[in-house]
């Protein structure tokens, strides 16, 4: 989740400086809506980064088929 925002945005999702505002800055994400990420973010992709981004460790579950699936179609 956290490589693929970078690879679309061309910046990091967090970059505070210090450990302490970077756990802030994660208990208080929100992904933003996938046009405020990048034009074109599909709805597969957007998928798969908000469930890797989950606060709740159960809620990362992925579908990799699914995943694996979308990155063959681009």
């Amino acid at each position: 989740g956290c490589i693929t925002y970078e690879l679309l945005t061309g910046k990091p999702l967090f970059s505070q400086p210090t450990y302490r505002e970077i756990l802030s800055a994660q208990l208080k994400f929100t992904l933003p809506a996938a046009d405020e990420i990048r034009a074109g973010v599909s709805a597969d992709l957007y998928d798969v980064m908000r469930q890797s981004l989950a606060r709740v460790p159960e809620e990362r579950v992925l579908d990799l088929e699914k995943t694996a699936r979308m990155a063959d179609s681009h």
